[in-house]
């Protein structure tokens, strides 16, 4: 079934790696008072990172709904994907060329992850099209609005979030593996609403880890900050697609 959508899970943990305790929230609270001109730069670049590989995800998903561009060979883009990923957190980020070539992993994440993601997509269009409209405009909406409350938070609160939404994705992988065995429609219904929760939270914690370890431990990789994010929207795109096709299907059957 193509709308039990699992979204990719590499990169949680990676947010984790040198952190100490009570020594994160109080250098946040003193770093993110306000805005540096550096952060600002840095925050451009994720952002700017991050337009370019939705870009390239609108492009896989063209190729695939529009084009066929390899629609019976899905394993091939989630091969690329996962050979992508790898190269990109093994790759240094010391050099301007090496970040170039990370950039480049990056958008072969995106575009196979959009590619991947096409398939989704077009079944939803078969059934209705405004539907991939809502849900695009309301993934959108939701990544801005708690995107600026992370960026607005001064007290470094959504970190706290990272050990939520880490038990939370357990919790879904473990209804997931188990709803394989059941069938459960009212379990499968809870695992998309439940995603999007996660992926929501995630977005909030990523957002505040990117800005306390460019403080903290003068992180700028903001490549790797951007396939943080991408990631959080390409999986909460999906689920909410999945729910809003669910719902009109829902309607139409009412009508009938």
């Amino acid at each position: 079934d193509c709308c039990k959508v699992k979204f990719p899970v590499i990169f949680v943990m990676n947010s984790y790696e040198g952190i100490s305790g009570q020594t994160l929230f109080d250098t946040f609270k003193r770093s993110f008072g306000v805005l540096s001109p550096g952060l600002k730069n840095h925050l451009q670049s994720v952002y700017s990172c991050l337009s370019l590989g939705l870009l390239a995800a609108t492009i896989g998903a063209y190729a695939n709904v529009t084009l066929g561009i390899l629609r019976n060979f899905m394993w091939a883009s989630s091969i690329g994907m996962f050979v992508f990923t790898m190269l990109l957190m093994s790759s240094p980020v010391t050099r301007s060329s090496d970040q170039k070539k990370r950039i480049g992993y990056f958008l072969g994440i995106c575009l196979c992850g959009g590619h991947l993601t096409g398939q989704l997509v077009n079944v939803v269009m078969i059934l209705n099209p405004q539907v991939v409209v809502m849900a695009l405009l309301s993934t959108g909406v939701i990544f801005l609005c708690f995107t600026l409350s992370a960026l607005l938070n001064k007290s470094g609160s959504y970190l706290y979030l990272g050990g939520i939404a880490g038990s939370l994705l357990s919790l879904l992988m473990v209804m997931q593996i188990a709803n394989i065995f059941m069938g459960s429609y009212f379990i499968w219904k809870v695992e998309n609403y439940l995603a999007v929760a996660v992926m929501i939270l995630f977005i909030m914690f990523d957002t505040q880890m990117m800005i306390y370890r460019y403080h903290h431990y003068q992180d700028k990789d903001y490549v790797m900050h951007a396939c943080h994010l991408f990631l959080d929207i390409l999986s909460l795109f999906k689920h909410i697609l999945v729910l809003l096709a669910e719902k009109d299907a829902n309607k139409r059957k009412r009508k009938d």
